[in-house]
């Protein structure tokens, strides 16, 4: 693999393409206040940025950034899903969608001064078995990336909609899911503690650990502010830098698009591993939604080490 000097020098695109798949698209509603949130009264927003949302679009920006290609493949429905669809295509990125009944969610994301943001995720409509494999046959050859939460109609067969697939995906997902994917033997998943701690009573590397001896299946595990550790064959950890962080939602999409970005390049773990947490920590610096740029990125990355396990 060249250098990443190098890399930078010639240039990071590549012809790889990835499939980013979120089964509940939303439109996210960023809402700042400049006070902390009074709950039980009345809070007035200070400003509001609305954008096409869920975690596929998160990756696809990040993805761009980066100098790669991906499509964001999701379920839209009603006029929130015209309004998603017109800011997607605005912004420049590429998807396939498909059409169902209902009303596309709305994910509400308040954020105050603190930087700790309160989150409120609506639903979203109803998809079929139909629809996800309609969606998905067309693209079942490629580098596929599920990520985020599942519709209620689809739950119950999750299993056997990996079943389906001819290769194994990269699984973004949490509570039942998660562990599901793992009895799968999908590729990757990328849990946080939290969802870590929800399927193994433990938000620990250790508690990674053990799951990766029970299913084979690489762990990359995101730990906040304090950074992120892949678990494997061989396993490692970097530390994030100390940054002041705005609003860290979408920061583990980041992590996650730049390291499998980095990986497809043939970069080795630690260097894809530092440029995942490096923008994650950007994206958290600059207010979330992926909505980073490479330059900062790499000037973090420069600054982090990475230490094996």
């Amino acid at each position: 693999m060249p250098s990443l000097a190098l890399q930078l020098r010639l240039g990071w695109r590549n012809n790889m393409s990835f499939i980013a798949f979120s089964p509940n698209l939303a439109l996210d509603r960023n809402l700042t206040i400049d006070y902390e949130l009074k709950p039980k009264q009345l809070n007035r927003v200070k400003d509001l940025k609305v954008r096409a949302g869920g975690k596929a679009v998160n990756f696809a920006r990040v993805v761009k950034v980066l100098g790669g290609k991906s499509t964001v493949l999701g379920f839209l429905a009603g006029l929130n899903g015209k309004k998603f669809e017109k800011m997607f295509i605005d912004e420049g990125l590429n998807g396939s969608f498909k059409w169902v009944e209902g009303e596309t969610r709305e994910c509400h994301t308040i954020i105050s001064p603190s930087g700790h943001p309160t989150e409120i995720n609506e639903t979203g409509p109803n998809v079929s078995l139909q629809d996800w494999q309609e969606l998905l046959n067309k693209y079942d050859n490629e580098k596929l990336v599920i990520s985020g939460s599942l519709p209620e109609t689809l739950k119950p067969h999750f299993p056997a909609l990996l079943a389906d697939l001819q290769h194994k995906p990269i699984v973004d997902i949490s509570g039942k899911a998660l562990l599901q994917a793992l009895e799968a033997g999908v590729e990757m998943v990328k849990p946080n503690l939290q969802e870590l701690e929800s399927i193994t009573g433990e938000a620990s590397i250790e508690a990674a650990k053990k799951l990766y001896k029970k299913y084979s299946v690489a762990i990359l595990l995101t730990l906040g502010a304090k950074g992120a550790a892949y678990i494997s064959t061989e396993s490692y950890f970097v530390k994030a830098g100390k940054i002041t962080a705005i609003n860290p939602v979408a920061s583990g999409d980041s992590l996650l698009a730049a390291f499998v970005w980095a990986r497809s390049r043939g970069w080795t773990i630690p260097e894809a591993l530092k440029l995942g947490v490096a923008a994650g920590m950007e994206n958290a610096k600059r207010g979330g939604g992926a909505q980073i740029k490479r330059a900062p990125v790499i000037s973090i990355f420069n600054k982090l080490s990475c230490e094996q396990l």
